[in-house]
């Protein structure tokens, strides 16, 4: 009798046990599987500590529009008080075969400029920007390297940063529309955007692949980047003078 006891206790203790240690799994695997919301994206935590993006769809939250070789042009609008937005340029890709290592490296215009940067109200009159704020630019076919800026060692800066297609697409300009033109009356505004980058065609970049080809002055002379054009995106913004008269 005190054999069977002892049985029944030991058989009660291992089965509370067990459920705890089921239960206390549980709590592990939602802490580590569960969904939350880090900035603007939802994002699942990992085992291992890191996070990954839930849904990638939730990269193109703007206006954007896709070129038929799978980039796409993004333009978010971020309201920073009630008179002002802030606008974000982004590219993307949604096609994994443009992210070969054996690809060339892409670089953003040199003056942070744009191809087409341009503001119409609700007549179709173009809106002039600021004096000193002109944020449009007709850039040629082939830009010399030697526009670029260099870092200490010599590297070239604006190497534009081309994501995986499971993180979100790289911003290549942040404005606030006020600062860039005169907005006088209240009303309905259209706002194209066409972005530019440049394509390393001579495998400068093959040696310093994380901070962009480092040349001397006589090589920034002879060398050039080619253009690559993107689809212009247009978006209805209602905005606001920031002091009214």
């Amino acid at each position: 009798m005190f054999i069977n006891t002892k049985l029944f206790y030991l058989i009660i203790i291992s089965v509370t046990l067990l459920g705890c240690l089921v239960h206390a799994d549980g709590f592990a695997n939602k802490s580590t599987n569960s969904i939350e919301v880090v900035g603007v994206y939802s994002m699942i935590l990992q085992t291992n500590g890191d996070y990954i993006f839930a849904d990638p769809s939730e990269f193109w939250r703007g206006v954007w529009k896709e070129d038929p070789n799978h980039w796409r042009v993004e333009l978010n609008f971020e309201k920073t008080n009630t008179a002002d937005f802030t606008l974000e340029v982004a590219i993307g890709v949604v096609d994994t075969n443009l992210l070969s290592i054996d690809k060339p490296h892409y670089f953003e215009a040199p003056d942070g400029k744009f191809e087409v940067f341009e503001l119409q109200d609700a007549n179709g009159v173009l809106i002039q920007p600021k004096p000193g704020k002109q944020l449009q630019r007709k850039f040629p076919k082939q830009i010399s390297v030697g526009e670029y800026r260099r870092d200490r060692v010599g590297g070239i800066r604006n190497l534009f940063y081309l994501h995986t297609t499971d993180t979100p697409p790289t911003t290549v300009g942040r404005h606030k529309l006020n600062d860039v033109f005169s907005i006088t009356n209240e009303g309905d505004f259209l706002l194209t955007v066409q972005p530019v980058l440049f394509k390393d065609t001579n495998d400068l970049n093959q040696h310093f692949p994380l901070w962009g080809p480092t040349m001397t002055v006589a090589d920034s002379n002879t060398n050039f980047f080619e253009r690559i054009d993107f689809p212009s995106v247009s978006a209805k913004i209602h905005l606001f003078p920031l002091h009214k008269n």
